[in-house]
Parts: C-alpha cells; sequence; structure tokens
C-alpha cells in the first residue's frame, strides 16, 4: 500500500454518536492506543519479570486553527463546559478501502492561544473512554 499524506487525515464529532461534523482547521492529530502491562512475577518465573496484558487506553490531541464559526470546535467547546461525553471518528486516510476509529471520548483541556501575530491556534486533549471501533469508512 502507497504511503498516506497526513493532510488526509480527519476528525469528526457528534454529540449523541449518530450524524458527525468534521473538525475544520486542524493541523495536527494525535491518536493513541495502549496498555498496561500488569505484572505476574512469582517465584516461579526463573529471575524473569512476566506479565499479562492489562487495562488498555485511548486517547487524541487535536490541534489547529482556531474559528468559532466552526460546528465540529464548538461540539467541543460545548461539551467541555457541560463535562459531557461525546463521540469521536478519526479517520487516518479517507476513502472506503480504509478505516476509521470511533469511541466515546471526555475533553480534559480545550486551549485558544492568541499571539501577537498569526493566526489563532486552538488545541485539545481528548480522553477516550470504552470500547474502539476500527472498522471500515
Amino acid at each position: 500500500m502507497a504511503d498516506l499524506p497526513g493532510r488526509s487525515s480527519l476528525v469528526y464529532v457528534s454529540a449523541a454518536g449518530s450524524t458527525y461534523t468534521q473538525v475544520y482547521g486542524v493541523k495536527e492529530l494525535d491518536f493513541g492506543i495502549s496498555r498496561e502491562a500488569d505484572e505476574t512475577t512469582d517465584h516461579d518465573s526463573a529471575g524473569w519479570k512476566t506479565s499479562t496484558p492489562g487495562l488498555g487506553s485511548l486517547s487524541l490531541s487535536i490541534s489547529g486553527n482556531y474559528d468559532e464559526a466552526d460546528s465540529g470546535q464548538d461540539i467541543m467547546r460545548t461539551s467541555i463546559i457541560a463535562g459531557s461525553v461525546i463521540y469521536f471518528k478519526f479517520r487516518p486516510a479517507v476513502g472506503t478501502s480504509y478505516k476509521e476509529a470511533v469511541a466515546q471520548g471526555l475533553i480534559t483541556g480545550f486551549k485558544i492561544t492568541p499571539g501577537n501575530s498569526g493566526v489563532i491556534p486552538f488545541s485539545a486533549e481528548v480522553q477516550l473512554t470504552g470500547a474502539l471501533t476500527w472498522t471500515a469508512q
């Protein structure tokens, strides 16, 4: 399969998990999947540490150009103010031959950081919660 350009990645949000709205102005996305290793070492492990898979976690970081009129950014702002969980859809590449990740998430940080020059950037940190679905678009 060919290398994919990063600019083809998209993120969508939904308050109810049915109709998704694209978040525009995105410049950087960081989607992470991790799993803890629960130690199971005992006296029978011949001096070697042993582990078993523990809890998994998912994270999403989004940054880009702030746009107060963007519906996707508005859904995220509203979510953090209300303390509500919303749905996220992450597409590393767009097209029917590619997969997408869908999960619920809690926005743990939303920053708007205007400088003295240039466009106003925003960033959002998301702790995804529950199971992840990784399916065809």
